[in-house]
Parts: C-alpha cells; sequence; structure tokens
C-alpha cells in the first residue's frame, strides 16, 4: 500500500505517497542520478522565481533536482521510475516557455500512466481556472504539490473532440486533491456542471489513473445557511476539517466532498456533523472508546480566556495545531472530584496525536497563566518554538496556499515589499538612534568644555551659571521623554502592521 506522509510532501523529494520502502539504505541503493544539458533559457526558466518551479517539479516527481546555472546543467537523483517521471515533467515545463503543449493522454491509444490525470474544461472555465498571471493554477499546485498545466489535443472544439484538458501530474493524492480542487472551480463558475441534483459527476479517467484499494470519495449535501457556515471566512473551516481529519474536504457546489480512504472519510463526516450541530443547537459527542479526541477539564472562569472573543483565540489554536476544538454541551460547570472546582469540558479532536497533545499542552499552559493573573491572547508570541516554525519555508508555503477560496489572488511580492520596507525602516531607525547618540555625547563633552571655560574665566554669574544649568537639564529630559513616546509609538504601530500582515498570510 502506498505511503501517505505529507510531511515528506514538502521535503521536493518523497510525495505524499510514494510506494518506497521504510529502510532509508534501501532507498539510496535504489537511487540513480542523471544529468541533462539544457539550454541557458530553459535553465533560467527551470529555476523559477526564487526556485519555485525547481521544487514544483522535484516535488511531484519525488526527486532531488539540481541545476547548475553556470554549465546550464541540470542533475536528478532518485528512484529510476521517478527520474522517468522528471525528465518528462522537466520537458513540459520547458515546451510552456516556447508555446502551447501538445499532449492527448485521454486518447485511447495514449499509453498508460499512473502518475497523470487528464480531462476536459469548459472552455469559460480555463481563464478562470488559471487566474491573473496563472496565479490561481499556481497555488493548486503549491497546495497539492502536483504539476499542472492545460494542453491542447487538436480536434474541433465545438464537434467536443478537441480543445484543452486539464492535466495534473504527481503522486496520487495529490492529483486526486487537486482534481477535486479543479471541480470546486468549474462547478462555481458553470454551475450544473459537476452537480446533477445531489450526485457528483466525475469525469472519466485516462488509462492507468486508478483508485488504490480502500479509496473513495462521499458527498454530503449543505442546506441553506450551512454552507456559507462550513466554508468560513476565506475557507478556514472547511482547510481547518480537513486537516484536523486529515482526509480531503472541497466544496463543488452545494456538495462537501469527502475524499480519501474508509476511515478517513468517516471522520470527516463525523466532524462536519459536528460542526453543523453547533450552530444549530447543542453538540455532545460520544468521547469513550474514540481515539481522536482529547479532554480538557477548562475552570470555568477560564473559559473565556480560552476560547478568548469570539473564539478567536480558539480558532488560532487550531490552526497552530491542526485540530478541531470546542467547548462540550451547553457550557454547564461541573464540579472536578479532586480539585472540587467548576469545570468544562473541551473536546480536542484530530488524526494526529502529536497535535492532540500539541494542543492540550498549550490549553493548560494558558490555563496556568490565568490563574497566574496573565493577560496575553493567543496572538502573543508566547511559544518561542512556534515562532520559530511559524517563519521557516514549509510554514511560509502553508500560509500562500488556498488562494482560490480567497477570490481576492494575493500576490506575495506585496508581502516581500512590505518586509523589506520594514527592515529598511528598521535600518533607518538604528542609524537615526546612532546619530543621536552621537550627537547626545558631542553636546556633554561641548557643555563640559563651556563650563570649564565658564568656571575658568569667570564670565557669568556663578548663580546664573546653575540656572543655566537647570535649563539645559530640563530641556534635555522633555527632549528624551518626547524621543521616548515617540519611539514607543512608532514600535507599538509596527508590531501591529507586521502582525496583520501575518494573520492575512495566514488566514486569507
Amino acid at each position: 500500500m502506498p505511503r501517505h506522509d505529507d510531511e515528506d510532501a514538502d521535503n521536493g523529494r518523497r510525495g505524499p505517497d510514494d510506494d518506497r520502502d521504510d529502510d532509508d539504505d534501501e532507498y539510496r541503493q535504489k537511487d540513480t542520478t542523471e544529468m541533462m544539458e539544457i539550454g541557458p533559457e530553459d535553465a533560467a526558466f527551470l529555476v523559477g522565481r526564487k526556485g519555485t518551479t525547481k521544487r514544483k517539479v522535484a516535488r511531484a516527481a519525488g526527486v532531488d533536482m539540481s541545476i547548475d546555472t553556470d554549465s546550464n546543467q541540470l542533475t536528478i537523483r532518485g528512484p529510476p521510475r521517478n527520474v522517468a517521471r522528471a525528465k518528462d515533467y522537466v520537458d513540459y515545463v520547458c515546451k510552456q516557455r516556447v508555446g502551447d503543449i501538445n499532449l492527448d493522454l485521454t486518447h485511447p491509444d495514449s499509453p498508460a500512466r499512473d502518475d497523470a490525470t487528464a480531462f476536459a474544461v469548459p472552455s469559460a472555465c480555463v481563464g478562470f481556472i488559471m487566474g491573473k498571471r496563472g496565479q490561481t493554477l499556481r497555488s493548486m499546485e503549491e497546495e497539492w504539490g502536483t504539476l499542472m498545466f492545460f494542453a491542447h489535443t487538436g480536434g474541433n472544439r465545438e464537434e467536443g473532440n478537441g480543445g484543452e484538458k486539464m492535466c495534473i501530474f504527481g503522486p496520487f493524492r495529490g492529483r486526486r486533491g487537486a482534481l477535486f480542487k479543479v471541480l470546486s472551480a468549474i462547478e462555481h463558475k458553470e454551475p450544473g456542471f459537476c452537480v446533477d441534483g445531489d450526485e457528483l459527476k466525475l469525469p472519466p479517467f485516462i488509462k492507468g489513473d486508478v483508485d488504490l484499494d480502500g479509496w473513495g470519495f462521499d458527498v454530503h449535501v449543505l442546506e441553506g445557511d450551512d454552507y456559507s457556515y462550513a466554508l468560513g471566512r476565506g475557507g478556514s473551516v472547511r482547510k481547518k476539517l480537513a486537516a484536523a481529519s486529515g482526509c480531503i474536504l472541497e466544496y463543488v457546489g452545494k456538495l462537501a466532498c469527502m475524499v480519501g480512504f474508509e476511515a478517513e472519510r468517516a471522520r470527516c463526516r463525523e466532524y462536519l456533523q459536528m460542526l453543523l450541530q453547533q450552530r444549530n443547537g447543542v453538540c455532545m459527542p460520544e468521547t469513550q472508546g474514540r481515539d481522536d479526541v482529547e479532554v480538557v477539564k477548562v475552570p470555568t472562569e477560564s473559559v473565556g480566556y480560552i476560547t478568548g472573543r469570539g473564539g478567536e483565540a480558539l480558532r488560532r489554536l487550531e490552526q497552530m495545531t491542526q485540530t478541531f476544538c470546542f467547548t462540550e454541551g451547553s457550557g454547564q460547570a461541573r464540579q472536578d472530584r479532586k480539585s472540587g472546582e467548576e469545570t468544562e469540558n473541551l473536546l480536542i479532536f484530530g488524526h494526529s496525536e502529536s497535535n492532540r497533545k500539541r494542543a492540550v499542552e498549550l490549553v493548560r499552559r494558558r490555563i496556568e497563566e490565568h490563574r497566574l493573573g496573565g493577560s496575553r491572547s493567543y496572538t502573543d508570541r508566547y511559544d518561542d518554538d512556534y515562532e520559530r516554525r511559524r517563519y521557516d519555508d514549509n510554514d511560509r508555503r502553508d500560509r500562500r496556499d488556498d488562494h482560490y477560496d480567497r477570490r481576492d489572488r494575493y500576490d506575495d511580492r506585496d508581502r516581500y515589499d512590505d518586509r523589506d520596507r520594514y527592515d529598511r525602516r528598521d535600518r533607518y531607525d538604528d542609524r537615526r538612534f546612532d546619530d543621536r547618540d552621537r550627537s547626545d555625547r558631542r553636546d556633554r563633552y561641548d557643555d563640559y568644555d563651556r563650563r570649564d571655560r565658564r568656571d575658568r574665566y569667570g564670565d557669568r554669574d556663578r548663580r546664573d551659571r546653575y540656572d543655566d544649568y537647570d535649563r539645559r537639564d530640563r530641556d534635555r529630559d522633555r527632549d528624551r521623554d518626547r524621543d521616548r513616546d515617540r519611539d514607543r509609538d512608532r514600535d507599538r504601530d509596527r508590531d501591529r502592521d507586521r502582525d496583520r500582515d501575518r494573520d492575512r498570510d495566514r488566514y486569507g
């Protein structure tokens, strides 16, 4: 059975369903290395902006790739099957630089491929799926670790035997996730194309593109306002349920499509039902005998501190730990047998035990902090380990994913420009502080010299000198207080802007 390890997908080496053995030594023995000579234009295009294109191809193929821009030599290392795929992907990417790709994987005479998914897309939806300068399609590739493009197949579009086909290359789970993401976009643009009543119409699969054992999809109809509630702002609720259950969850029209193995689909279906029960009334799920839930007893006086205003702090906890959290029942307090204090149960659901333990640790830390009189919220930087992880490459990729749900096509370059602007302002402020320190030192030395000259020559009366000293000290103290207040206001504004940009990157 192929492995499904999402963490390995971020390495650019092993895809989510790479079917290698578990012994790393055995991997290295099976690996092979191939080198290719490519043109300078192709080398620059294949590297992409800050190496994004190269990482995308390597991640989709499950190999290691390096490009020597001086000699224009491409080195690919990995299992022979993955290396062959990588060479095909490199050829597809280089063809995009000079024009369209002519490829018809849906033709009956095409060879079978187990690393590709291809299907027809309505011509009116092509631009919508691509997005401005291909940004929407690039976000799908980044989210699912795939290589995606539209290929020309020839024929006559009006007769239905030609046109453009969406081609998705990469690991199995990534291809299925990208497929349902595209179907969601098509149904949004052309209602009724993918949904017939309460049923989902899937496109026919090409030869070799078959589901794994136990793989499938379930649908749940979202009626009325349940759709917007289950989607959340920028798709935040949908992504939360998908991350907590370990299942692919996409909304195609009004259908919530749960895609994965049977256990994943069942878990996602239960989480979705719990969510809708919270909206319609009281949710009291049975926790006995479950292996995907942790129960934390929270003192009644600390419940508001844990959940935050409007549940904001609890939502932040879910984002940090990829869990699904809520208080049990109607919120009525129970008396703890050991401590005698009134408590409420906080339920933490998730398929990953380590993520659940992490959430429990953070909640207990917050409870202890509240007992000690703390007033910080989850938006504060109370966890140094998490703060360091927030700024690594993988977390930046996670904060940029799922641009289709956001609809606003946020440009990453704006965030980089903001960061540069902060850096320039910081450097400018540092120079200004240094100049002010040097000016203070020069003023102090000049004052000492003037005092010595006045004392030595007796130019002024001693009483006048003391008055001048007092006035000068008062002026200096006033200027110092004014500078300190200005610096404090500037630092507060800078921190607020930086936190706002981070929240916008993370939540859309």
